[in-house]
């Protein structure tokens, strides 16, 4: 009986199987063993091989919520829906992040993250209604496990003062390259955990 041909797999350079953490876009797994999303290239959905130790299925389940759990859940707060939506995508390429909501000021993102939990708040400092300042102290008192990444495209002393005593974990300025927003992110929650 043939099975019919799954499309190959497609990665972006940065997506390579090799490099990625376990079970992202699909990955090695300790014992070496592959999981990919949807049915398996090479073998079908019954005749995949069990992983030692346990049954395939059940072990997978049981993996993929662990990596789940051990993501950095993140809300975007920033009054530019086109901002926002290119931080969604560019976050949503890494595996270790989740993006759980938006806003479009300080007060929604207060009230976003008192009910999303996030585990970190990027937030932009010049917004209407609360601006990232406000927000952030106002967050800060009521989540201190939330730690706050200030992304402004205001790179001064002044701004980065009033962040800093407002409770901000770091303040990554627009300009700077997507890779120290990143290191920001994960440096910050890593100190909190």
């Amino acid at each position: 009986m043939a099975y019919p041909q799954e499309p190959p797999v497609a990665y972006l350079p940065s997506q390579s199987p090799l490099r990625d953490p376990p079970f992202g876009r699909g990955g090695s797994s300790p014992d070496g063993i592959y999981l990919f999303r949807g049915a398996h290239p090479k073998y079908p959905k019954d005749k995949r091989p069990a992983l030692p130790g346990r049954q395939g299925e059940a072990r997978r389940l049981e993996i993929r919520r662990t990596h789940r759990a051990n993501k950095i859940r993140v809300l975007l707060a920033d009054d530019e829906p086109m901002v926002r939506r290119g931080l969604r995508m560019r976050l949503e390429l890494e595996p270790d992040v989740e993006v759980v909501g938006e806003a479009e000021d300080g007060s929604q993102a207060l009230a976003e993250a008192k009910t999303l939990r996030p585990d970190a708040v990027l937030m932009d400092v010049r917004m209407p209604v609360m601006d990232g300042a406000e927000a952030t102290a106002a967050l800060r008192r009521a989540l201190p496990g939330c730690a706050v990444v200030v992304l402004s495209i205001y790179d001064d002393d002044a701004t980065r003062t009033r962040v800093r005593s407002a409770g901000a974990a770091a303040f990554v300025p627009k300009h700077r390259a997507e890779e120290a927003l990143l290191a920001a992110l994960r440096g910050v929650t890593a100190a909190r955990k």
